[in-house]
């Protein structure tokens, strides 16, 4: 369980200074709910990430990889 923390911990704190660790829904949700991004800029983050899994999980999913 320590490994998985660190290892969903770690891309945050070395990305947060780019993208403001907008690395999943769930950030980008509290992260409007505090006020600390707007509602356009979360919709998008959020439709983007999405794509972005879709993306993951077909290239993870392709033959010969």
């Amino acid at each position: 369980m320590a490994v998985r923390s660190i290892a969903s911990t770690a891309p945050e704190l070395v990305f947060a200074s780019l993208s403001g660790a907008h690395l999943n829904p769930a950030v980008t949700l509290a992260m409007l709910l505090r006020k600390a991004v707007g509602l356009r800029d979360a919709a998008a983050y959020i439709l983007v990430q999405i794509v972005g899994a879709m993306a993951g999980t077909k290239i993870a999913a392709w033959p010969g990889i």
